[in-house]
C-alpha cells in the first residue's frame, strides 16, 4: 500500500526509531481503511531546552473522502508523553477509533439509540385547540396542555 505520509519534527531531531513506529502505526490504518488519501504527523517536542520532562505533541490529520480526520494530543493532560513513543501510540490509537467511526458512518451502521414511546399523535384537531393520541392500542384526547406520559 502506498499511503502518502508526510512525517515532521519540530523542535528535536529526526528520530528513526520514532519515524519507523509511525510508518507501521500508518500502514496499520491504511490495511483498516484503504481509501486514505494522506497522513501527515508532526512530531513535537515542547519544551527543547529541557534535559528532563519534555513533553512530545503528536498532530496527525488523515484525509479521507468527504472528511480531514484530526487529532491532536495534548501533552500537558498526558504526563507519560515525556516519551516520543507513548505519545505517538495514543496519537493513533484515538485516530483509529475516528477512523472506525467514520468508516461505520459510510457504511451506514450508526448506532440507533432506544427511545422510550411516550405516545403518537393520531389526530389534530386545530378548531378545539386538542387532538386525539396513540399509546400502544389505547386512544386518549388531550388538550395541548396535556403531555402523552
Amino acid at each position: 500500500m502506498q499511503l502518502p505520509l508526510q512525517i515532521t519534527f519540530r523542535h528535536m531531531e529526526t528520530s528513526d526509531a520514532v519515524g519507523a513506529r509511525i510508518r507501521e502505526r500508518a500502514e496499520e490504518l491504511a490495511r483498516f481503511f484503504d481509501r486514505i488519501i494522506s497522513c501527515r504527523v508532526v512530531v513535537e517536542c515542547r519544551h527543547p531546552h529541557r534535559q528532563q520532562g519534555n513533553l512530545f505533541r503528536v498532530r496527525i490529520d488523515l484525509k479521507v473522502p468527504g472528511r480531514e480526520i484530526v487529532v491532536g494530543r495534548d501533552p500537558e493532560a498526558h504526563h507519560a508523553h515525556e516519551d516520543a513513543h507513548v505519545a505517538v501510540r495514543d496519537a493513533f490509537d484515538a485516530a483509529r477509533r475516528l477512523l472506525e467511526d467514520y468508516a461505520r458512518d459510510r457504511r451506514g451502521e450508526v448506532k440507533m439509540h432506544a427511545v422510550p414511546d411516550h405516545g403518537r399523535i393520531a389526530r389534530l384537531l386545530s378548531e378545539r385547540d386538542c387532538g386525539f393520541g396513540k399509546r400502544g392500542r389505547h386512544r386518549n384526547i388531550f388538550s395541548p396542555q396535556q403531555r402523552l406520559e
